[in-house]
């Protein structure tokens, strides 16, 4: 079987896939990312290897996660036409990120909620607070928000 893995920035992946080559057929890489083969009897053992290569290497602060917002934004900015122009912008991939949008002084009201995948559903001007802002990442169910018309 075969397999790819890609790193967090900052941790050596190519190191750590080395360091469980006993387990490998084949490997290759480079510092964030690597390509392997293996025998299917050999997963659990480069599993139990693998995170004991990392665990006793990574840095733990590479272990929290981060948000790299891409631009701030009030939330009267979220009309039809910048719908239209991130729309513009797709398809969305790992060469070509989905937007991340930071919205400040935005406050829950006690409408809004989080449903299944992290989905952001409101009542258009109420917003969850994530430490006094709001990370909006780019979705294309945002059509499905009852904001108004689209000729705004």
């Amino acid at each position: 079987m075969s397999g790819s893995a890609r790193s967090v920035p900052g941790f050596n992946l190519y190191e750590a896939i080395h360091a469980c080559r006993d387990h490998l057929l084949g490997y290759g890489g480079h510092f964030a990312a690597a390509g392997m083969t293996l025998e299917l009897e050999q997963v659990d053992a480069l599993r139990d290897k693998f995170e004991e290569v990392v665990a006793s290497t990574i840095p733990p602060d590479l272990l929290i996660p981060e948000i790299f917002i891409d631009a701030e934004i009030g939330l009267k900015d979220i009309k039809w036409p910048f719908y239209n122009i991130l729309c513009q912008m797709e398809p969305f991939g790992p060469e070509n990120l989905r937007p991340i949008f930071i919205a400040r002084r935005v406050m829950d009201t006690g409408y809004s909620r989080i449903v299944k995948n992290g989905t952001f559903v409101s009542q258009c001007d109420r917003m969850i607070p994530l430490s006094q802002a709001l990370v909006l990442e780019w979705r294309k169910n945002w059509r499905s928000c009852n904001c108004g018309s689209q000729s705004t």
